[in-house]
């Protein structure tokens, strides 16, 4: 089960639910939206699509609450302390970030994350560290695998307006 949070950036927040854990990807949005989509589960890792800030905004904070990995493109760590990069200077923010327990991968991975494998795919283009995440769910009768990519941009999910909640 997915669900996501938009943030007043307008930015989508995803947590994807696999069984009694979950995996959160982005941090655009806040802590408060996102707690009751994580419901108590335990959060196995932030994946970040790219480092630019209205994707990492709440990054310190959930990892303050979540105790977990956040996995991010090598190319991200500059992200992390340029103000220009990340463009949060673009918002009026000029904000940095200081992460802990931060896993920069190259794009080539397989995870093992709640005993679901997803793959990371480096998609530079938007920015030099971007990322999109191919999970590979397998079906409740196990006798077929269904994926789905999450990515910077995702044409095939449509935001409702009203409801700043939402399920795929």
């Amino acid at each position: 089960k997915t669900t996501w949070a938009e943030s007043e950036l307008k930015q989508n927040t995803y947590v994807v639910t696999i069984n009694d854990s979950c995996v959160i990807i982005d941090a655009g949005a806040s802590l408060d939206d996102i707690m009751p989509l994580v419901d108590g589960k335990k959060v196995e890792a932030i994946l970040v699509t790219h480092a630019h800030y209205d994707h990492i905004t709440y990054i310190e904070s959930y990892q303050i609450a979540f105790d977990c990995p956040v996995y991010m493109h090598e190319n991200s760590e500059k992200f992390l302390t340029d103000t220009e990069l990340n463009v949060s200077r673009f918002f009026g923010v000029d904000k940095t970030f200081d992460l802990h327990d931060v896993q920069y991968i190259k794009g080539k991975e397989t995870l093992n994350l709640a005993g679901i494998q997803v793959k990371a795919i480096f998609t530079p283009g938007h920015s030099d560290d971007s990322l999109c995440y191919l999970f590979e769910i397998p079906a409740e009768n196990n006798d077929e695998v269904s994926q789905y990519d999450y990515s910077t941009t995702n044409q095939d999910i449509v935001s409702d307006e009203d409801n700043k909640t939402n399920n795929i």
